[in-house]
C-alpha cells in the first residue's frame, strides 16, 4: 500500500475521486431528502426513481465517450477539463438551490 503513494499523481487522483463521490452522493441525498419531505405516496416513489436515474444515467451514457477521449487525448488534460466542467455544473446547482429553484437543480443533476 505504501508504494502506491510513491506514484506521481496518485494522491491528487485519489483526492479528486473522493471529492467527486462526496459531491455526487451529497447532492443525491439532498434531493432525496427534499423529495421525502415534500411529496407523499406514488409521487414520492416516482420522483425517487427519477432521482436515481438522473444520478446513474450520465455515468452509463458517458462511459464510452470518456474511454474514447482518454485513449485519444492525454488523460491528465481530459481529467482536468472534466473536473472544471463538473465544478461549473456544481456551482450552477448550488446557485439554483440558493435561489430556491428546485426543478432546475433537479434537471442539472442529469448533467
Amino acid at each position: 500500500m505504501k508504494h502506491l503513494f510513491k506514484f506521481r499523481g496518485f494522491l491528487p487522483y485519489i483526492i479528486m475521486v473522493f471529492l467527486n463521490a462526496f459531491v455526487d452522493l451529497g447532492h443525491k441525498i439532498i434531493i432525496q431528502n427534499t423529495v421525502f419531505k415534500v411529496y407523499d405516496g406514488q409521487e414520492q416513489i416516482i420522483l425517487t426513481a427519477i432521482v436515481n436515474a438522473l444520478i446513474l444515467l450520465p455515468f452509463i451514457m458517458l462511459l464510452s465517450p470518456a474511454g474514447f477521449c482518454a485513449d485519444k487525448f492525454p488523460k491528465n488534460k481530459v481529467m482536468r477539463i472534466s473536473a472544471w466542467v463538473a465544478v461549473g455544473i456544481t456551482l450552477c446547482i448550488t446557485l439554483f438551490y440558493y435561489m430556491g429553484w428546485f426543478w432546475p437543480a433537479f434537471a442539472m443533476t442529469f448533467m
